[in-house]
């Protein structure tokens, strides 16, 4: 589950929008990319997490991988639990829109009109459809350009409700275009793709309700005057990850974001986001990133079965106890991978830090521990500024005993033996 990393583009009405970028690998997924460097033990405890979720998963009423093409109505009906039943096709972001069509193979000239029309029908509609309203997030249509980098056509979110039967209609508004005043030439033997950014299709609907279908195509002008109509692409349960996911799928049960702590978290808290929508008893997974890429701290949550809203949270802290100032993307997603929502948030320092500092056993306690110069005795505490850069500490001999080990709680990370960063409160220990 990989979120994108967000770079300024420019979309077809020429305005500057914030979106989302694949990492360097294509998106693929990759835990604990750049710092904080992590061992084996660590790792193994995140694929412990997410072997919890495969196993908690209920029975699919359609074999993974397989096409999707049984209508809602003649599967057993899906019962809402925490986990749910996820998606049979499988791909790393599931429910989301990533689909490509040759480019046109002619270019625009100047004043020459682009356009991009998404469409969208349920798979052997039936009349128990009509009363599911299928939430679609904003789109990108990207055109790869001959001099580098894509021409986009932007799509904001919207919702259809499905009743009726075949491909929805113009009136939708599903259509998009932008007149180019100095043309487009595009690159040829390339795809042009609707992506929606990873971020989910979703339905108020439980996973299996309703078997969608999501088709787009362009639609230009080489001249005034003349339109050409590019083929619809074909959609499929089939994956080809990172280049398409499949566009014939179910949508993840529909939430709706509320409010949140805000655009920036202190560091050592949470941050915290409030959920509406279909909540009751669904299990979150919540993941924190660099802009860059590379996850760095992650946190599971089940609402109560009764829950309305729920609240879901994550540490402002990495793997190992401590975070720079910074920017970071945090992505919710639910317990069958499909990210619901990607927020930006800006990590800052508390104003101060208190460390506690204690020795054990009592036939030690009457040593002290040297940190930044200061010797601090068992059981005292002392404020300092939180910094990246370590402080250096020491600690005491203790005549007839050994040292064993040190630890710390709350948002101190031991950096070596002799330094340790201070990113908020925390009680160091040394154990003899």
């Amino acid at each position: 589950m990989r979120g994108y990393a967000h770079t300024e583009s420019q979309v077809g009405n020429g305005s500057s929008v914030d979106r989302g970028s694949d990492s360097a690998d294509g998106g693929a997924p990759r835990r604990f990319r750049g710092p904080p460097v992590r061992s084996l033990a660590l790792g193994l405890g995140v694929l412990a997490v997410v072997a919890l979720l495969a196993l908690t998963i209920g029975p699919m009423p359609i074999s993974a991988g397989a096409p999707t093409n049984t209508a809602p109505g003649s599967v057993p009906p899906v019962t809402s639990s925490a986990f749910g039943t996820c998606n049979p096709v499988t791909t790393q972001t599931p429910s989301a829109l990533l689909q490509g069509i040759a480019v046109p193979s002619k270019s625009v000239a100047a004043g020459g009109n682009l356009s991009a029309v998404m469409e969208v029908q349920a798979l052997n509609w039936t009349e128990n459809d009509s009363n599911i309203t299928v939430y679609f997030p904003s789109v990108f249509y990207d055109f790869p350009m001959a001099s580098g980098g894509n021409a986009q056509i932007f799509l904001s979110n919207r919702s259809i409700q499905m009743d009726f039967k075949g491909w929805s209609k113009p009136s939708f508004a599903t259509t998009k275009n932008f007149t180019y005043p100095t043309g487009l030439q595009f690159k040829a033997h390339s795809l042009a793709k609707i992506d929606s950014m990873k971020l989910a299709v979703t339905a108020n609907a439980d996973y299996g309700q309703i078997t969608i279908e999501v088709r787009w195509q362009w639609v230009y002008s080489p001249t005034l005057g003349k339109a050409i109509h590019g083929p619809w692409s074909i959609p499929t349960s089939k994956a080809n990850w990172p280049q398409s996911v499949p566009s014939i799928f179910w949508p993840a049960p529909y939430a709706t974001y509320l409010a949140s702590s805000g655009k920036t978290a202190v560091i050592g808290g949470n941050f915290t986001a409030t959920l509406g929508g279909d909540v009751a008893g669904r299990t979150f997974f919540l993941e924190m990133e660099y802009p860059a890429g590379g996850v760095v701290q992650d946190f599971l949550q089940t609402a109560p079965a009764n829950a309305t809203t729920f609240t879901v949270r994550i540490p402002m802290l990495n793997y190992d106890h401590y975070l720079s100032p910074g920017p970071f993307l945090v992505h919710i997603h639910d317990a069958c991978g499909a990210m619901m929502f990607n927020k930006t948030v800006d990590a800052v320092y508390p104003p101060n830090a208190t460390v506690r500092f204690v020795i054990t056993p009592a036939a030690c306690a009457t040593k002290s521990i040297t940190f930044n110069g200061t010797k601090y005795a068992n059981g005292t505490q002392a404020v300092f500024a939180p910094s990246p850069i370590a402080y250096r500490f020491s600690i005491p001999g203790c005549p007839g005993n050994h040292f064993q080990s040190w630890s710390t709680t709350g948002a101190l990370h031991i950096a070596n033996g002799t330094a340790m960063i201070v990113s908020n409160n925390g009680t160091f220990t040394v154990n003899y």
